[in-house]
């Protein structure tokens, strides 16, 4: 049981970069709201 949890948590963490990844790069769709990013994830910014 804890492989199979151990694989669960890789995969929902992969998602987790993946989709921390993709906000970052992009804008918000509303000019007038863009939400506070957290530094540690301003690190994961292509420039």
């Amino acid at each position: 049981m804890k492989k199979e949890a151990k694989t669960v948590d890789k995969i929902i963490g992969a998602a987790a970069l993946a989709s921390a990844k993709s906000n970052v790069n992009s804008a918000c769709s509303w000019f007038f709201h863009q939400p506070k990013v957290p530094n540690s994830v301003k690190k994961l910014r292509k420039f």
